[in-house]
């Protein structure tokens, strides 16, 4: 059975694995804002408006990338305490490193580095292929209703 006998020192141990987590917090707050910096740069030189959809997919992707890396937070706290406990209990030496949150961030941070060198002819040329694929949808719903008419009326 482990004790705790300092309290200071669990928290010195753990130290460097908090800064990481810091670290990892602002490494994907950093590339978020550079992202949307270089989507408002990028409407601003082809004349068009900032408009305040573009600002809620900011914000709806920063909640998620968040969300997810908390929960990785959580997930290499456990795991790190499981560690720790093994190291002191067996007197082992294995690292306590937060790997979940790391792997997490370095996507996070490599998608957001994607979006930032995407051109924005490539982005435009994408959202008005989905446009056409979504009224390419509609037309479709309503010649399907309109044989459905069609065949009441016979």
């Amino acid at each position: 059975m482990i004790y705790i006998t300092d309290f200071n020192e669990l928290i010195y141990r753990f130290v460097p694995q908090m800064l990481m987590f810091v670290g990892c917090f602002l490494a994907v707050t950093v590339f978020i804002i550079g992202d949307y910096y270089s989507g408002t740069t990028k409407a601003r030189m082809a004349g068009e408006k900032i408009l305040s959809e573009g600002m809620r997919r900011t914000i709806t992707k920063a909640v998620r990338y968040i969300t997810v890396l908390f929960g990785c937070n959580l997930i290499d706290l456990v795991q790190m305490l499981a560690i720790h406990v093994i190291n002191t209990e067996n007197d082992k030496h294995f690292f306590v490193v937060p790997i979940f949150s790391i792997v997490a961030t370095l996507f996070n941070c490599y998608v957001e580095y994607k979006s930032i060198r995407e051109s924005y002819e490539d982005k435009r040329k994408r959202f008005e292929k989905e446009a056409l694929t979504d009224i390419g949808k509609a037309v479709d719903y309503i010649i399907q209703k309109k044989h459905e008419l069609e065949s009441i009326n016979d």
